[in-house]
């Protein structure tokens, strides 16, 4: 999973890439848990409020030698309605 490269769309029209300073994505094993922070900065926002709605997309993907495995690779596409 790559979150750290992910890309944020503001409802405003803004689309920023994610700039994190961390480096948790990669591997992570069945049943195991990774937690980390994604920093994504906003160049032209007035005030915090007036974001009602943000999109969040990265990849993720697993090695496989099975070419009909359909699974190996999943594009997580998120929205977030906030209540401001």
């Amino acid at each position: 999973m790559f979150p750290t490269q992910g890309t944020l769309v503001l409802d405003n029209g803004e689309q920023h890439e994610a700039d994190s300073t961390e480096s948790w994505d990669g591997d992570i094993s069945s049943g195991a848990t990774k937690t980390g922070d994604i920093t994504i900065p906003v160049s032209d926002l007035a005030a915090a409020n007036s974001i009602n709605n943000l999109r969040f997309k990265f990849d993720s993907f697993y090695d496989t030698d099975d070419y009909d495995d359909d699974n190996s690779n999943h594009d997580y596409d998120m929205s977030f309605n906030l209540n401001n």
